[in-house]
């Protein structure tokens, strides 16, 4: 009788006649207890149950092992896994079937762990084991679990299964099929299709299906079909599957087809069917088909419509523009709206730009899912297609508020029928880091492909470009004239070389300070300090073009105080007000030109300023030499500097303000008129698209932080993708001044004077010679910049000054070490007078030479036709210096004279045809580009501020660093700090050729990763991809 209830589901009346049994003192047995635990388990009658149990140990049954099965199998049924992991542990032999009862049970109420951890632990496995298993993971996956990772794990136990020679049934094979097609393993599937074909198994109506499900889930529609029609016997579930399939992979036109001869079949459609067919309605937009579809469901299939229904109809009609009809739809609906539906509804929304029901629909979709967001990524987008900026901010400052982050998006591959996860961003892997190293390889591999089969299109492109800007008068205008603020810089750096060995003749203190004569060199550089720093700041208060005009004002001044000084510390005055004007012009005429130019050849037209502040320093040591005669010499030299800054002044009046300054304050028919005059039309389109959402969206934010000097300097720092930046932009400002060069252009006379050449004029045509050989490095820069990007440029110009700096150190070292030995017999010719003291007091007059006469400050006056012969050892003093030219002798303060001295000279050219074409343009190219256009100014001040602090430090101590380590010292520790700039440029420093602002930007938004040193190990890797891919299949990727 209690089988009879059991049987019936009469599952209380079971268990009523067993309690009657108890009463009346009747006996039970083994079979009585298997059938009431069955009953409580199908009942979820868990105290009944446990009362059941303390009866099997009362009469006598603890042990039993068809009760223990029945007890571990109730007690899962109840969701009490503790205890039936009790009730197997207490078992004193368990078998097969107990632990299949539990795996099963396990699986059934979804908890997949405990189901993964009993199987593990189980001492053997059958078919059955291996069916609940794969069925488990598969099943999970269907029912909203993480889809791949489960599925991938069916399929991971299937090839296990394989490897313990367990023989798979029909049963495996649909888990496994289901799947695979869940995870998109159509290799894995196919495998499993000819494993059918090869063991003749029936293909029927149920493994057909879900072959065909497989299919259809993979994408491959040609071998969906084909099953299809091998059917002999297909309900139903046959063909909606069929139906979905065409319908998800974008055949909406044969989805209705096969759904007309399903009717036509007399097979009669349920609810998924209806699915399919609405989704292919949606898809090619047959609206009027899908609600007579729709309306059909009821009145002639008898099928309910359900809320997955009215999210298709919502769909179509919101797809179809029918915003209000839709919204109507879902108001009437008899069923509350779910997240589907308003999502779909939010998609419409989107399509059709209408912020008013986006936002209805999302308030609904929020109230359901607070904390998904890809929610609220739907409605900042429809807010930023309506340009509703504040509400863009709002809503991401919400997100922010309740750290709501973009979950990050994930794909998997199959190699060898073993599904792998990646998931972006994701390193817990333990073998990440030759996973990312093989990605690296793979896209240095792609971009090789890419250039190699789209070179000659990539190099017309740039052709094109570079004959449009040479054809457009308006865009080397602009680009010259912005340059001329590199020809304010260059002029200065150069001049004052040349300047200030007459401003030491002319002023007696000079000559005799080391530390005016580096304070007057210096001074420009403090005033460009702070030039920089606050320039950074007005270009975006008050724009770029106010900017340069004012940094022209100032050095104008700048250069008549120095032309009219009476007196040093005049000098120095008129040296802070050029270096205000320096320091602004430094980074705001690339940063203009930079804005104001097409994207493919902005480096080019950048490095015009880099060229012109080489022809600046050309066009100084010319004037240098031109003046070598001339009365107040030196006058003329600082004051002609007045003359290129009136010119760009001239200049620049006619120009307009930056495109991207005055979209930022909301001018945008003005930007647009600029673009105009440099880009196409279509990109003109695409630029302003590109400026659009993150100028508003940035103008906002900005407000929000403050728009005080202070608040930028520290909203920037705040700021990942502005930090990012400034590493880049500070690494390589700082870099090019550490690796020396502007103290070889401040002091190059003297440099050459080192090398043994004493004659200024002499001194001041080699210096010549070496700025030409600069600018010629700056024209190579501009060729070469948009072709081969700014990263390899500087690596490339980098390694080639560390390899020059120690030759050169090399090089003075030797020279020193054989200088000219000093002759009594010379020294005590011009008197006792003019003897120097040190040499008078040295004991061992003999080991004096050439070296250790201007190490103690006095001067060698060398034999006019045997300069390399044994000379005087004097006093540094005018009148002396005077007396020995006067004997046909040369006169040497600074170096002595050496027969190598013209190799100093040759790796001085080397190191500066090193050192232009990328230590000496790129810095400011890539500090016009790579900061987000709010903070562009403020970031590329900072940068330009770092630049100058590291000229200062420089410039302020190479003399010093001169007597203290010798000449050699002092290059062998630019060496050094090269090498180090070298290893921080290829860390902190991406490549942006090419790259529109915006993509710079979200470049640095995702992190920067250097490409790999050495390609050829993981060329190798590549060939054992799939080796290092399996090496550990248990991980979770």
């Amino acid at each position: 009788m209690i089988r009879a209830y059991l049987n019936s589901q009469l599952l209380h009346q079971s268990l009523a006649l067993y309690f009657q049994m108890l009463h009346h003192s009747l006996s039970v047995d083994t079979f009585t207890f298997s059938l009431v635990l069955q009953a409580c388990g199908k009942l979820l009658d868990w105290d009944n149950g446990r009362r059941i149990h303390t009866h099997v140990f009362k009469l006598g049954f603890p042990n039993d092992l068809f009760v223990q099965t029945a007890l571990i199998e109730m007690y899962a049924k109840c969701g009490c896994l503790e205890y039936a992991f009790k009730v197997l542990d207490h078992m004193e032999h368990p078998d097969l079937v107990s632990y299949n009862v539990f795996l099963a049970e396990c699986v059934r109420i979804g908890d997949i762990q405990m189901a993964h951890q009993l199987f593990d632990n189980m001492p053997h496995r059958d078919l059955v084991s291996w069916n609940t298993m794969i069925h488990g993971y598969a099943s999970f996956a269907n029912v909203g679990g993480e889809r791949r990772q489960e599925c991938g794990e069916a399929l991971r136990l299937f090839h296990d299964m394989q490897l313990a020679n367990v023989v798979p049934d029909r049963i495996t094979i649909i888990s496994v099929l289901s799947a695979c097609g869940n995870v998109g393993a159509l290799g894995m599937g196919k495998m499993i299709h000819e494993y059918i074909e090869r063991n003749g198994i029936e293909m029927d109506m149920k493994l057909g299906t879900c072959l065909l499900d497989m299919y259809a889930k993979c994408g491959d529609i040609d071998n969906a079909l084909m099953v299809f029609d091998l059917l002999d016997k297909k309900d139903t579930f046959t063909w909606s599957v069929m139906i979905m399939g065409l319908a998800n992979h974008g055949f909406g036109e044969q989805a209705l087809a096969y759904f007309s001869r399903m009717i036509a079949e007399g097979i009669k459609p349920n609810d998924v069917t209806f699915i399919g067919v609405l989704s292919a309605c949606s898809h090619i937009g047959f609206v009027d088909k899908g609600r007579v579809c729709f309306k059909s469901m009821s009145s002639v299939y008898g099928v309910t419509p359900k809320i997955e229904h009215y999210g298709c109809m919502v769909d179509i009609l919101g797809r179809a523009g029918y915003l209000e009809e839709a919204r109507e739809l879902i108001r009437t609906m008899p069923f509350t709206p779910d997240a589907i539906v308003w999502r779909a509804f939010l998609g419409a929304c989107r399509i059709h730009k209408n912020v008013d029901l986006a936002e209805e629909a999302t308030v609904n979709l929020l109230q359901l899912e607070p904390d998904v967001d890809g929610n609220y990524v739907l409605l900042s987008n429809i807010y930023s297609q309506a340009k509703k900026w504040d509400r863009v901010v709002n809503l991401r400052r919400r997100m922010k508020h309740c750290d709501i982050q973009k979950i990050p998006g994930s794909s998997s591959i199959e190699v060898d029928n073993t599904v792998y996860e990646f998931i972006s961003g994701d390193k817990s892997h333990p073998k990440s880091f030759e996973i990312y190293e093989m990605l690296d390889e793979i896209v240095e591999r792609e971009k090789e492909v890419m250039e190699g089969g789209h070179k000659a299109a990539s190099k017309n492109e740039f052709t094109e470009c570079w004959k449009r800007a040479n054809g457009s008068p308006y865009i080397m205008r602009l680009a010259l004239s912005a340059g001329l603020g590199g020809l304010l810089f260059g002029y200065d750096t150069g001049v004052i070389s040349g300047a200030l060995l007459y401003i030491r003749e002319d002023f007696e203190q000079v000559d005799n300070k080391t530390w005016l004569q580096e304070t007057i060199v210096s001074m420009a550089v403090a005033g460009a300090i702070f030039g920089a720093g606050i320039g950074g700041w007005m270009n975006d208060k008050v724009g770029r073009k106010k900017s340069i005009l004012l940094a022209d004002v100032l050095f104008f001044i700048g250069a008549i105080v120095m032309a009219i000084a009476p007196a040093p510390w005049v000098i120095i005055i008129g040296r802070v007000l050029v270096g205000l004007g320096v320091g602004m012009a430094s980074m705001t005429s690339p940063l203009y030109i930079s804005e104001a130019s097409p994207t493919r050849i902005r480096g080019a037209l950048v490095c015009i300023n880099g060229l012109l502040i080489t022809g600046g320093q050309f066009l100084s040591y010319l004037i240098n030499l031109a003046f070598t005669k001339a009365p107040g010499t030196w006058r003329w030299m600082l004051g002609v500097a007045g003359v290129p800054a009136l010119l760009q002044f001239a200049l620049m009046l006619t120009l307009p303000e930056s495109p991207r300054w005055l979209f930022n304050q909301g001018m945008e028919e003005q930007a647009r008129d600029i673009l105009s005059r440099i880009h196409n039309p279509g990109e003109v389109e695409e630029e302003m698209r590109a400026m659009q959402e993150s100028v508003e969206i940035e103008k906002k934010e900005n407000e929000l932080a403050g728009h005080s000097l202070g608040e930028k300097i520290k909203g920037a720092f705040a700021n990942k993708v502005v930090r990012r930046g400034l590493y880049a932009g500070i690494t390589v400002q700082v870099a090019q001044q550490f690796v020396g060069i502007n103290t070889v252009m401040y002091y190059s006379p003297t440099i050459v004077q080192y090398a043994g050449i004493a004659s200024n004029s002499t001194a001041l045509a080699l210096s010549l010679v070496t700025s030409g050989l600069n600018a010629v490095g700056s024209i190579i820069s501009m060729i070469c910049i948009d072709r081969y990007g700014r990263r390899k440029l500087m690596l490339i110009s980098m390694i080639g000054i560390i390899v020059c700096l120690i030759v050169l150190s090399g090089t003075f070292l030797y020279a020193a070490q054989h200088a000219p030995a000093i002759s009594n017999q010379d020294t005590l010719a011009f008197g006792a007078n003019s003897t120097c003291k040190a040499y008078t007091t040295t004991p061992n007059l003999s080991s004096w030479s050439c070296t250790q006469c201007l190490q103690a400050e006095c001067a060698f006056c060398a034999n006019g036709q045997k300069q390399f012969q044994p000379g005087a050892c004097l006093v540094a003093d005018k009148s002396i210096r005077g007396e020995c030219r006067g004997k046909n002798r040369v006169w040497f303060s600074s170096g002595c004279p050496s027969r190598i001295g013209i190799i100093a000279v040759i790796i001085l050219g080397l190191y500066i045809l090193a050192y232009a074409p990328g230590m000496g343009t790129v810095p400011w190219v890539l500090n016009s580009e790579i900061y987000p256009l709010r903070y562009r100014g403020v970031g590329g001040g900072i940068a330009a501020v770092s630049n100058w602090c590291a000229n200062l430090i420089v410039s302020e101590s190479f003399l010093t660093l001169t007597k203290a380590l010798g000449s050699a010292g002092t290059f062998l520790l630019f060496a050094a700090f090269s090498f180090i700039g070298l290893i921080f440029i290829y860390t902190f420093v991406p490549e942006t050729k090419g790259l529109q602002f915006e993509e710079v930007e979200k470049m640095l938004e995702k992190g920067f990763r250097p490409f790999p040193f050495n390609k050829n190990k993981n060329k190798n890797k590549n060939d054992d991809v799939n080796n290092k891919l399996e090496g550990d299949q248990h991980a979770s990727h």
